[in-house]
């Protein structure tokens, strides 16, 4: 991983891609304003970094070691109801400009319509995950250390062990958002502590369970559906969907947690949305453009952008 990542509290994700890919203020600034050349509301570019890291014990043995990045930037325009988008994984101003050129041919113009009001994110408010310090700053040496402690603790914890496969995967995440509206945002993301695998007898509660109470209705909860009227809670705001032992909370602010971001991908930073309270819908979660359309607030969500590599 690049050195600039190893310090977290003087890390500066403009500055970072300003570093890597020569993507200054002012490249950023003009790229956006073609962008908003033809008649578009609002445009925003999503940049991404990521290091991978991975180191794997076979028998006490490594008998792997690597480490990758990928990158990319996805250009987005807004026109109405419309949504342009194209993304490059060469970050260049030139492919800059054929994704936001891409984007708009998709979106295209839409008349003369007045533009809709897209909502601006206030400033992150919360730091969620705290790291004092990079993976990047610990040796190899010590990976393996706990690879092989690891091995140790599997031998002698049954005499009837007689392989041990353990390995180490670590991920940091680098975004950067620029939009047409003047303001930048970035995030450093590391990877989360990831949940245990076994088998395990399960009493659902708050946490992981909402993986599948969201697989189950929440796409159904997501402004777009709901303003096309094609999702089963589209209308239904303030009726009883559940059984009144029934809340839903979507929370992206609670510290340390896997799922928890300072700011989704669109800028906005997390909040907790009540869904539905005591079996009573009480509302959606709404991306940038369908609160605009449906003159909501924003909610912030995870899901506002399909990751551009």
């Amino acid at each position: 991983m690049d050195k600039s990542l190893a310090n977290r509290a003087a890390f500066s994700p403009a500055a970072f891609f300003d570093e890597q890919f020569g993507v200054t203020a002012r490249d950023l600034d003009q790229v956006l304003g073609r962008a908003m050349a033809r008649q578009a509301d609002y445009a925003d570019l999503f940049f991404e970094y990521r290091t991978h890291e991975q180191v794997r014990l076979e028998e006490g043995l490594v008998k792997h070691a690597s480490v990758s990045t990928a990158n990319g930037v996805g250009a987005r325009v807004l026109a109405e109801d419309k949504t342009g988008y194209a993304f490059t994984d060469d970050v260049t101003i030139q492919n800059l400009d054929s994704a936001v050129r891409t984007a708009n041919v998709i979106a295209h113009d839409r008349g003369t319509d007045s533009p809709a009001r897209i909502p601006v994110p206030a400033a992150p408010r919360h730091d969620l995950y705290p790291v004092p310090r990079s993976f990047s700053e610990v040796p190899l040496e010590r990976k393996i250390g706990l690879l092989e402690d690891l091995d140790r603790f599997a031998r002698k914890a049954d005499p009837r062990v007689k392989g041990v496969f353990a390995s180490l995967s670590l991920e940091n995440k680098v975004i950067l958002i620029a939009s047409s509206q003047g303001w930048v945002l970035g995030d450093l993301q590391p990877w989360a502590v990831a949940t245990p695998r076994a088998p395990w007898t399960w009493s659902l509660g708050p946490g992981w369970p909402g993986i599948l109470l969201h697989e189950a209705i929440g796409h159904g909860l997501e402004a777009d559906f709901n303003r096309r009227k094609t999702s089963a809670f589209s209308g239904r705001i303030g009726e009883r969907v559940a059984t009144e032992l029934c809340t839903v909370v979507d929370d992206g602010t609670i510290p340390r947690r896997r799922g928890s971001l300072n700011v989704d991908d669109e800028g906005t930073p997390t909040q907790r949305t009540v869904l539905i309270e005591d079996g009573i819908l009480r509302g959606y979660m709404h991306d940038r453009l369908n609160a605009s359309l449906l003159g909501m607030e924003l909610t912030a969500t995870a899901a506002a952008r399909a990751t551009p590599m």
